[in-house]
């Protein structure tokens, strides 16, 4: 697209680039991550990042990119040539950041209430379970409370047990405690992976399209964003290759299966 384009309303339309490009992500969502990065995107496009505008002074700079900001498309369209390439190449080149910044503080915003919504439903999984888990416990209690009773001889233990706890009662209770109960801080990781469904709607545009910095400690986290990135949005259940240094021992049981794959 020209430079000159962006004051033009295409055919059909309401809005020009101009206004549209403007106008940054008002909601938080999928979707408008995915069109903040769009937005980005667009303005990248003109390649105003190769050009050197160490030559104008900064202030000056911020000055037209400012003022394109707040007046209108067909004041900027009535502008004498020189003055309205000027204004237009700083109003690109200012809104190419701003439209970064805003895509990843919509990412910031979304992966907090992503984190947050699955807290909640951990809590709310965790509450209606309760009544199961506190009735399973108890019977294991009840069993335990024979096992250290001094006065049931060991070769009756078991007996004195099913006499208490029918079999099937205990080997109930047993799957229940296993299945409910959960290791210390592993409240919501169940829940954070039933979040992937509004994960995938943006991760491709952002890996595809954000380039992130990193310090060392943060070698094994870029292993993993490119590697997704390569992968691209493939429909396999089991990843051969996939780096693994990122995987911490509490997320481990969500990730391998049986086999440790």
């Amino acid at each position: 697209m020209a430079l000159d384009a962006l004051v033009v309303v295409p055919e059909g339309q309401r809005a020009s680039p101009f206004d549209r490009y403007r106008k940054g992500p008002v909601t938080v969502s999928g979707p408008s991550l995915v069109a903040a990065i769009d937005r980005y995107c667009e303005l990248r496009a003109f390649g105003l990042q190769n050009l050197d505008f160490s030559r104008i002074p900064p202030a000056r700079f911020k000055t037209l990119a400012r003022q394109a900001g707040l007046i209108s498309q067909w004041q900027i369209a009535r502008m004498p040539d020189d003055k309205r390439i000027g204004t237009l190449v700083a109003f690109v080149k200012a809104f190419e950041i701003s439209a970064r910044d805003d895509a990843l503080d919509v990412l910031d915003l979304l992966i907090t209430d992503i984190a947050g919504k699955a807290k909640c439903l951990g809590k709310q999984n965790r509450l209606r379970t309760l009544k199961d888990l506190d009735k399973s416990a108890l019977t294991l209690a009840q069993v335990c409370a024979l096992v250290l009773n001094e006065e049931v001889d060991d070769d009756q233990l078991r007996t004195a047990i099913y006499s208490s706890v029918p079999k099937r009662h205990l080997e109930q209770s047993v799957a229940m405690v296993n299945e409910l109960a959960r290791p210390p801080g592993e409240h919501y990781r169940e829940e954070m992976v039933e979040q992937y469904g509004r994960v995938k709607i943006f991760l491709q545009a952002v890996l595809k399209n954000l380039q992130f910095e990193y310090a060392p400690a943060g070698v094994s986290t870029m292993d993993v964003l490119n590697y997704l990135s390569e992968l691209g949005s493939t429909r396999k259940q089991t990843l051969d290759d996939a780096p693994l240094e990122i995987i911490s021992k509490p997320w481990q049981r969500l990730v391998f299966d049986e086999q440790g794959g």
